[in-house]
């Protein structure tokens, strides 16, 4: 399609050319981000406009995941009891992070709040610059009345092929990341 390798042409907007991202996503046992547990981390570090690497490992909340939750996200008991528990893979997952921005659909509603809780509870320190790329649709695309993942991957025409597992969904938040930052900047 014509526009596509219109796009690869011209390359990226400077802003994501010029800086480097860890995009996540969290999966977990509910939507309280004071008690649910994490039960999968998903990440991908995107540079120049690229994902050159992937994260992603399911943890043991040591407590039952409830049905609502494995209804969303299809992870089961039975799918995390040889997995590690959040505090073997936490440290690990910020030193990974460590001198990228960090993004997260709906990060200051939910998935931020979670890393630091866990974070303080843990004592390891989370300085990351924060991005929700949440903010930043609803900010870039006004007139769009939605703004979820799904929506906006609709909107510029990504496959999200398994949404709700936390690699895949970091990885085409990552994608629509990019092409809502075309869009400020370019706009400009």
């Amino acid at each position: 399609d014509m526009s596509e390798s219109l796009l690869d042409i011209m390359g990226h907007c400077d802003y994501i050319m010029n800086n480097d991202f860890i995009v996540f996503d969290l999966e977990t046992t509910g939507l309280s981000v004071d008690t649910d547990k994490i039960v999968e981390i998903g990440a991908v570090k995107m540079e120049k406009g690229k994902i050159v690497e992937y994260y992603n490992t399911l943890i043991d909340p040591q407590m039952h995941i409830p049905e609502g939750a494995s209804d969303k996200n299809h992870i089961y008991d039975e799918d995390v009891k040889n997995s590690p528990y959040i505090e073997d893979v936490f440290e690990f997952f910020i030193n990974y992070c460590k001198g990228y921005k960090l993004i997260a659909h709906n990060g200051m509603g939910f998935d931020f709040k979670v890393i630091r809780r866990e974070s303080d509870r843990l004592g390891i320190p989370f300085t990351n610059e924060l991005i929700d790329s949440l903010t930043e649709a609803r900010n870039i695309l006004p007139h769009n009345r939605r703004h979820s993942l799904e929506e906006l991957c609709n909107h510029y025409g990504i496959i999200n092929r398994q949404a709700h597992r936390a690699y895949e969904d970091a990885e085409a938040t990552a994608k629509v990341f990019v092409k809502l930052m075309d869009d400020k900047f370019r706009a400009q």
